[in-house]
């Protein structure tokens, strides 16, 4: 609750709620989840009143129990960022022109972390006429079912697909 009214622009914690965040940080009876979006919105709380150094804190609190959350290395994401650039040619994609539903019904945004993917959902969702349904966390179900996914799980190549996965 605290962190969806951090999130609110123009709403400012009483301080009653910035001492009661305070206690509920660390508590046992909080969720990992929670704990990360509670230290937040202490952190933003504590930023409107201008108690920076605070303030910091509870961000880079929060940000330290994400990063444990998530188990991120961005190492990795570059590694895997690299791969698709030299995997991904314009050979690839001209050998592929043709595939997919010839529909303009469908809009499916595909892109990597951080590249304006979700932007763009929410530009398009802003029409009346387009539903924007977010990061469906359901697609490796849709993968597994459409034979994307090898019997290990891992995602079959690009290359590999046939016109009907696609």
């Amino acid at each position: 609750m605290y962190w969806n009214l951090a999130n609110l622009k123009t709403f400012r914690f009483e301080a009653d709620e910035v001492d009661r965040m305070r206690v509920l940080i660390g508590q046992d009876t909080i969720s990992d989840r929670d704990n990360v979006h509670l230290c937040f919105a202490l952190g933003k709380a504590l930023e409107d009143r201008a108690e920076y150094d605070e303030s910091f804190q509870y961000y880079a609190l929060g940000n330290d129990r994400k990063v444990t959350q998530e188990g991120y290395r961005a190492d990795e994401t570059t590694a895997e960022t690299n791969a698709l650039i030299d995997y991904c040619t314009p050979a690839l994609f001209e050998a592929k022109s043709g595939f997919g539903d010839p529909s303009p019904d469908p809009i499916f945004i595909v892109g990597l972390p951080r590249s304006g993917s979700t932007l763009l959902e929410q530009i398009l969702a802003s029409h009346s006429m387009v539903e924007g349904t977010m990061e469906l966390p359901d697609i490796d179900v849709i993968a597994r079912r459409f034979g994307i996914k090898d019997e290990e799980d891992k995602p079959k190549l690009l290359a590999d697909l046939s016109a009907e996965a696609c």
